[in-house]
């Protein structure tokens, strides 16, 4: 039976015997908890940061969580030592096997599962995730961890590649032979066959699958054999490595990615290309670390949610507006010109702005503590408000219960405030529910002034 513990962001793991059935605390057998707590120790000593790379580039705002580890080890009175998660959702495997997955503090739809599958989506709307199939019936069973998802995504693109024919590349060879092509390598020929002269020592071209893409993708079937925990992976692994077989395994896997071209004869490859890089650690999107045997895949939900509501935005069939994510246009001051400032997401027409900004956060509900709103976040919106020129600057929150029965949330500023007023509002995104809630948030900016 396979060995899981399924905590939520933010969930406290104790191995304290008292916690065993606890609400509050998630229990983990004292041997499996030593295994994590020390791999999480090996991390820490190994890593310089835990910072997400979604966008192929190290995250550098300055958001709070920046720079925090995956997981926390402190004391809890009256508890003990608790490990707990942080923002970071995902799997980790131990070397024993033992699995911690990490799903959203936030359920979406009916239950687990369907929080599992939305998940999933948002992951596939990243950018290296973009175009795979995520299966429903991957789903279905609760026992069904990420890890093994993304192995099964992996292998059916795999398939597919092997199906459609893996692509040869001209590669340079040298070799000393018995009849002439190519180029004559003269020094080598002199010191070579100065007594076999009816041999030819030359450098010549020889048409092979030996390229870089597919060394990179044997490379990772390799890996994917010793860290698959089914039997039915395993064997799939095994039926596609023999179409591997002449290709060597990539001894330098940072210097192939390097070699990877983008180009119409290799369009198939780019999907499988940008999933190895996850496998192999190499300029992954996550923080993907750890030896043969022991391992995570975790990614930032912030991130995830940010990025998810930006790139539906732009592929909704109602959307007017030109989508600009991450915004680096403006500095908070022009002289000199210093503080960038990067809404998360940044809607244009004509001479019209509008600022959408994320924030993975349930609310409360009660208007006399600003329903949880951070004073921080405000005077971030007023900033982006003033050097955007945009009137209208919307919070979008996950929703809850409450926001579903509410009418507006809206902050003004008044209309003498430096020319023209701010108006931030507050808005619930259901992400089981993402083009519907798309929909209410496009009408909801069309129908303010000045849109």
């Amino acid at each position: 039976m396979e060995k899981i513990l399924e905590v939520k962001e933010y969930d406290q793991i104790t191995c304290n015997e008292r916690y065993r059935n606890s609400s509050k605390y998630k229990f983990l057998e004292k041997k499996f908890y030593q295994e994590l707590r020390a791999y999480i120790e090996n991390v820490t000593r190994n890593s310089d940061s835990y910072v997400n790379q979604a966008f192929g580039k190290k995250f550098s705002g300055s958001r709070e969580e920046e720079g925090k580890p995956f997981m926390l080890i402190h004391q809890e009175s009256g508890v003990g030592e608790v490990i707990e998660a942080r923002n970071f959702v995902g799997l980790i495997q131990l070397e024993s096997g033992m699995k911690i997955q990490i799903l959203p503090k936030i359920e979406f739809g009916t239950g687990a599962d369907e929080t599992r599958e939305v998940l999933l989506k948002m992951l596939k709307e990243m950018k290296n995730f973009s175009g795979w199939k995520l299966s429903a019936a991957k789903l279905a069973s609760g026992s069904t961890n990420l890890y093994d998802i993304f192995i099964d995504m992996y292998l059916q693109e795999a398939k597919l590649l092997v199906k459609r024919g893996l692509r040869s590349d001209y590669e340079k060879v040298e070799g000393n032979l018995k009849s002439y092509k190519g180029k004559l390598l003269v020094s080598r020929q002199l010191r070579e066959n100065l007594v076999h002269q009816e041999r030819f020592y030359v450098r010549y071209q020889k048409f092979t699958r030996n390229r870089a893409e597919n060394r990179l993708i044997k490379t990772t079937l390799l890996r994917l054999k010793k860290a698959a925990s089914r039997e039915k992976q395993i064997q799939e692994i095994r039926n596609l490595l023999p179409v591997f077989e002449e290709i060597p395994v990539s001894s330098n896997i940072r210097n192939d990615f390097e070699k990877v071209r983008a180009d119409q004869n290799s369009r198939e490859y780019e999907q499988i290309i940008q999933w190895s890089k996850v496998f192999l650690e190499d300029e992954s999107f996550a923080c993907f670390s750890g030896n043969e045997k022991a391992r995570s895949l975790l990614f930032p939900m912030e991130e995830l949610y940010e990025n998810y509501v930006a790139c539906r935005l732009k592929k909704h069939r109602e959307n007017t507006w030109k989508v600009f994510p991450q915004d680096g246009g403006h500095t908070l001051f022009d002289s000199p010109k210093r503080f960038q400032i990067r809404p998360d997401i940044v809607l244009r027409r004509e001479d019209k702005c509008v600022i959408l900004d994320t924030k993975w956060k349930l609310l409360e509900d009660n208007q006399w503590n600003n329903y949880g709103i951070k004073s921080a976040d405000m005077y971030q919106m007023y900033a982006y408000s003033k050097r955007y020129k945009a009137q209208d600057i919307w919070l979008l929150y996950p929703m809850t219960e409450w926001m579903k029965k509410q009418e507006k949330i809206v902050y003004d500023s008044g209309v003498e405030d430096a020319g023209f007023p701010t108006r931030v509002h507050i808005f619930g995104v259901d992400v089981a529910d993402i083009n519907g809630s798309l929909d209410k948030l496009l009408t909801a900016i069309e129908a303010e002034k000045g849109a």
